[in-house]
């Protein structure tokens, strides 16, 4: 079997959870499977590789090191919360655009074909993404996991919000619903697809040996 190559790394301001996996990109390759016809998941996943970085600060200083990423052949999505991300940048102000905040982030890899590096600034922040299926959610799983997931509140935390994203990326209706909701997933997920599919895959670098 052909060793599929690697293609986009993303950087995650979210972190793993006590369980060792990472349902956030779980939901985001499922999501994307969704639309991409003639491609198998496992395909999807390897194509697709996730770097959850926990906290904005270490997605800023991993991107520093981008060429370091990029000399592999893949492209970058620098996946940042949009909460509090205008602290980051003293020349910055809580009035500066999206626009304005991508271009700072981008300067921090410092690299040449900045055209491989995208960076999606996520509506608020994790917990809003969830809100956007608070009710299916609150139906179908035990409303304490959904209001502590969303809320952020009380032990287990982070459990619960893994809980309630595993819960959606097994479900097709639930991920369809939050495409729909949600603009920016919906956004961030095609452009996953995009990549993933796109032929011939344009970046010739060294095989990643891991």
């Amino acid at each position: 079997m052909t060793r599929e190559r690697e293609r986009l790394r993303i950087l995650y301001e979210d972190g793993r959870g006590a369980g060792g996996g990472f349902p956030l990109h779980r939901l985001v390759v499922a999501t994307a499977s969704d639309l991409c016809e003639g491609i198998e998941r496992r395909v999807l996943e390897s194509r697709v590789t996730e770097i959850p970085l926990r906290g904005r600060d270490p997605v800023l200083a991993e991107l520093r090191h981008a060429e370091r990423h990029l000399r592999y052949g893949v492209k970058l999505l620098v996946w940042l919360d949009n909460d509090h991300i205008r602290e980051a940048f003293p020349n910055a102000s809580p009035t500066s655009s999206n626009e304005e905040i991508v271009k700072l982030v981008k300067a921090k890899a410092n690299v040449s074909d900045l055209a491989r590096i995208d960076v999606f600034l996520l509506e608020r922040n994790l917990e809003s993404l969830l809100e956007r299926l608070e009710e299916e959610l609150v139906i179908e799983l035990d409303s304490k996991i959904v209001h502590k997931a969303i809320n952020k509140k009380g032990s287990h935390k982070v459990e619960s919000r893994d809980i309630c994203l595993l819960h959606i990326a097994n479900n097709p209706r639930l991920r369809e619903l939050l495409r729909g909701r949600h603009e920016g997933f919906d956004w961030v997920t095609r452009h996953v697809a995009q990549i993933a599919t796109v032929e011939p895959w344009p970046f010739h670098g060294p095989p990643n040996d891991g």
